[in-house]
């Protein structure tokens, strides 16, 4: 039996042919998309894997910095000047070249010389010559007087004498000079009526403050703390008075200058007669005891009493000390 093969219809051909190739086409799509995802997801590995890599190496380096950060270390030079030879110039020396052997200044005085043998002050001698009494009395000395243009020894006690500045002070730091009484030099420490006291001749130099400041008299400088009424500064004259002017200048006396107390005072100015040869007991005067935190206890000689006022304020010192 023998079969014949058709031939298809040249139009049912053509059909065919375009579904074919419509289904080739359709085919062709699907693989372009299956293509396309793959492509991208692949890509999004790759960013991720490019993002981690990123910020990994940003935690290394902020790592390292921050670790090295807390290490800088510093450096110090220095010069060592080895002569004065190169004079006065605008150089700068500089650490890599000139740690040693430089020998050059920016500037320098006139009367200082610089050079190979070193630094040296050019000094200027001056003299003078002083013969009158102004002359030697604006200078300072101790236990000397002047007279006549020339300069003495103070005379001890018992020498005659016409003037107290001739006599010696026994070393008391805070007068001038001792006591001529009836023409004899005689301690400057008196003794009289006024029982368990010697009263020093004549004030001390000047007016004090009883305090420099208004603030309590506290120990070891009073017997007590704080700022009240009838407490008196101490006898002991290796207390620091520094800041109590007053009772600091007859410590300054010697032998145990002291401050005197109320009564003490009012029986000094009684016998003002025997006790006041060199004067200077009519005016204030500073007395031993406190009376509040800013007041202390002074003697008005004007009127022969006692009173109270200003630590900081400056009166007159008439010393005492015990017998």
């Amino acid at each position: 039996m023998m079969f014949t093969k058709k031939n298809t219809p040249p139009k049912l051909q053509r059909t065919l042919d375009g579904i074919r190739k419509e289904k080739n086409n359709t085919y062709s799509i699907k693989e372009k998309k299956e293509i396309s995802l793959s492509s991208f997801f692949s890509f999004l590995s790759k960013k991720r894997k490019l993002t981690s890599t990123f910020l990994l190496t940003i935690l290394i380096l902020g790592g390292v910095s921050f670790f090295f950060s807390k290490n800088i270390k510093g450096a110090t030079y220095g010069w060592i000047q080895s002569s004065w030879i190169g004079g006065v110039t605008v150089n700068t020396a500089t650490h890599t070249n000139n740690q040693e052997n430089w020998t050059e200044y920016a500037s320098k005085d006139s009367n200082i010389q610089a050079d190979a043998s070193g630094v040296t002050i050019t000094g200027t001698n001056n003299s003078w010559v002083e013969t009158s009494d102004a002359d030697f009395n604006d200078g300072s000395f101790a236990q000397t007087y002047t007279t006549g243009n020339a300069i003495y020894t103070q005379k001890p006690f018992g020498a005659t004498c016409t003037t107290n500045a001739q006599c010696s002070n026994g070393g008391d730091e805070g007068t001038t000079g001792g006591l001529c009484s009836g023409g004899i030099c005689t301690d400057p420490w008196q003794t009289g009526p006024c029982a368990g006291i010697y009263v020093h001749a004549y004030n001390a130099s000047g007016t004090y403050m009883w305090k420099t400041t208004q603030t309590n008299c506290d120990t070891p400088q009073c017997g007590l703390n704080g700022g009240q009424n009838d407490d008196n500064l101490v006898a002991d004259n290796s207390v620091d008075f520094s800041l109590y002017p007053a009772r600091n200048a007859c410590k300054n006396m010697g032998e145990g200058g002291r401050l005197p107390t109320l009564l003490e005072f009012q029986c000094i100015y009684t016998n003002r007669a025997v006790y006041d040869d060199y004067g200077g007991l009519s005016t204030y005067h500073w007395l031993n005891t406190e009376n509040s935190t800013t007041y202390a206890h002074y003697f008005d000689s004007t009127v022969a009493r006692g009173g109270v006022y200003h630590k900081t304020n400056s009166y007159s010192v008439r010393c005492v000390r015990g017998q």
